[in-house]
């Protein structure tokens, strides 16, 4: 213990003091710099404000181009979709008159028949389904003939140029079943279609009808010479 006395007597004063200085300089910087972080109009803390309101805004900008991606998706899906239906309606269009005239419709069916043979037991409209597009006119049709005769029937019919299809069938055997050829009588449900047309096809109806007609630039009228 005296030895270690002794040692630290042998220190200069300049030393102690300097050690004393150091100590109480760090102590008040340590003091200065809670004041610094703590003091809401420290510019430390206006910095660190400024980071964090940077980071929310970074947040919400990533947010914004999230949600115009996902729109800009969704948008060229329906995109898509609509010159999807733009072509179905061009072909629609291109397969389907604006018009259907059920007595030629159904004249027309009887008179297939006839052709293969086929004997017709009656034939009535049953009812009209419009739908966005189109409409949708059903037909019963009974029947009575030989089997050949009603598959020559129906490929008459899907030869057609009308629009048309066989939508349900109802056969039961008629007559012996020991004949060449066992006749079959039932009915069957057909169905015509044609165009409705849209709100742009009128406009376009109106536009055409609206513009007048002007005669060629080569022609002349009175015959003057």
């Amino acid at each position: 213990m005296e030895q270690l006395k002794s040692r630290l007597k042998r220190f200069p004063v300049t030393i102690w003091f300097m050690i004393a200085i150091g100590y109480g300089a760090f102590d008040y910087l340590r003091y200065v710099g809670i004041i610094f972080k703590e003091n809401s109009d420290s510019p430390f803390l206006a910095k660190m404000t400024q980071i964090e309101t940077a980071k929310q805004e970074v947040v919400k900008m990533q947010d914004k181009i999230t949600k115009a991606n996902a729109f800009l998706k969704n948008l060229e899906n329906k995109k898509n979709e609509l010159r999807s239906l733009a072509v179905e309606l061009d072909n629609m269009k291109a397969t389907l008159t604006e018009s259907l005239d059920i007595p030629n419709f159904m004249k027309m069916l009887i008179t297939e028949a006839r052709k293969v043979g086929l004997n017709v037991l009656g034939l009535k409209p049953t009812g009209q389904t419009k739908k966005e597009f189109y409409s949708e006119n059903a037909f019963e049709l009974n029947f009575k003939g030989a089997y050949i005769q009603l598959l020559a029937y129906i490929d008459r019919l899907s030869q057609s140029q009308r629009v048309m299809r066989i939508a349900s069938f109802n056969i039961k055997p008629s007559g012996s079943a020991q004949a060449r050829f066992v006749e079959l009588e039932g009915a069957m449900q057909v169905k015509g279609y044609y165009y409705l047309g849209s709100k742009a096809d009128e406009i376009s109806r109106k536009n055409n009808a609206s513009q007048p007609i002007t005669p060629n630039a080569g022609t002349t009228s009175g015959g003057q010479n």
